[in-house]
C-alpha cells in the first residue's frame, strides 16, 4: 500500500502540542488509508484516537482480513471467517474460507447531524433504518442454501460512537490536509473526536443512504469538502464515503468554522485509493 504525504504540520492537529509527534493517517491504515499528515499527532491524542479506531477496526476484522485491508498484517490474517448459520432453527457458528464467505460489512445509517436538522435535533447519535450491507463475496442467499440454512448472519458488533468518531476524525484530518490547521476559527467537532464531549450526533450523520459504485474500482474511499451556504457562519462540511467501490452510505461531518477570508477552492475532491 502506497502512502501520500498531504501536509507536514509539526504540531498536533488535536491539541496543538509540539512534542512527541508522529504521522497521522487520515483514513486509518487498517482501512488502507493512503493520505498521511506528517508530524501531526502527539502521544496522548494518538492513544485516544487509537482506542476508538482500534475498537471499530477489530469489530470488522474478518471483513478486513478477507479484503486485505491493513498494512503489515499479512502474517496475522486468518484464512477463514466466522458466520452464524441458522440450521434446523438453531443458530450455529461456522467458519468458511474467504472464497466461500459473503465477506459482508454493515455500515450504520444515522439520522442527519443534529446541527443540520430542521428543526434542530439533540446531540445524540441515532440510527435511522437498517444498516447498509456491503460485500465483495458470494451472495449470502447462495451461501445459506449451500449450508442448508434458513438464514445467515455476520459476527460484527461495531460501536456506533466509535464509528462516528472515526468518521469525524477522517473528515477533520482531510480538511486540515487541504486547508491547513490555521484556516479554522473554531473546530466544533474536535471535543467529540477526543471524547471530551458526548455530542458526536450533533456533528455527524448520514447525508445519503447509499451512492452508486465508483467508476474506478481501485478507489476504495472518497473524501470531499464543501462550504455551508450561510455567509455569516461559513462552516466546513466533510463528506466521507468508505468503500466507495460498493453502494455505500455518504456521511456528512460538520467540522468547524473558517476564519474570515479563508476560501475553499472549487472542485475540492480527494480520492483515497488502495488495493484490495
Amino acid at each position: 500500500m502506497r502512502c501520500t504525504l498531504l501536509r507536514s504540520l509539526d504540531r498536533c492537529i488535536y491539541c496543538g502540542d509540539t512534542d512527541g509527534l508522529s504521522d497521522e493517517h487520515i483514513v486509518p491504515a487498517g482501512l488502507n488509508g493512503q493520505y498521511v499528515l506528517e508530524n501531526a499527532s502527539c502521544e496522548r491524542c494518538r492513544v485516544e484516537i487509537g482506542r476508538f479506531e482500534g475498537r471499530y477496526l477489530n469489530s470488522i476484522r474478518p471483513f478486513r482480513d478477507a479484503h486485505r485491508l491493513g498494512a503489515g498484517r499479512q502474517k496475522a490474517r486468518r484464512q477463514t471467517a466466522p458466520l452464524i448459520a441458522t440450521i434446523d432453527g438453531k443458530p450455529q457458528l461456522v467458519r468458511l474460507p474467504f472464497k466461500d464467505h459473503p465477506n459482508v460489512a454493515e455500515l450504520a445509517v444515522f439520522r442527519r447531524a443534529g446541527v443540520l436538522a430542521r428543526p434542530y435535533s439533540d446531540s445524540s447519535l441515532q440510527r435511522e433504518g437498517d444498516p447498509v450491507q456491503i460485500g465483495f463475496g458470494p451472495n449470502p442467499l447462495d451461501v445459506a442454501r449451500r449450508l442448508g440454512a434458513s438464514e445467515v448472519g455476520f459476527v460484527q458488533n461495531p460501536h456506533d460512537e466509535d464509528f462516528a468518531r472515526m468518521l469525524a476524525k477522517i473528515a477533520y484530518g482531510h480538511a486540515v490536509g487541504r486547508l491547513g490547521l490555521d484556516a479554522f476559527s473554531r473546530v466544533t467537532v474536535l471535543p467529540a473526536i477526543l471524547g471530551t464531549a458526548s455530542d458526536i450526533g450533533r456533528w455527524v450523520g448520514t447525508s445519503r443512504r447509499s451512492i452508486g459504485s465508483a467508476a474506478d474500482p481501485s478507489v476504495i474511499h472518497r473524501l470531499r469538502l464543501r462550504l455551508s451556504e450561510d455567509p455569516w457562519h461559513p462552516a466546513v462540511h466533510g463528506l466521507v464515503v468508505l468503500f466507495a467501490n460498493a453502494p455505500s452510505p455518504e456521511y456528512e461531518v460538520v467540522i468547524g468554522l473558517l476564519k474570515p477570508g479563508a476560501q475553499i477552492p472549487g472542485e475540492f475532491v480527494a480520492e483515497a485509493a488502495g488495493s484490495r
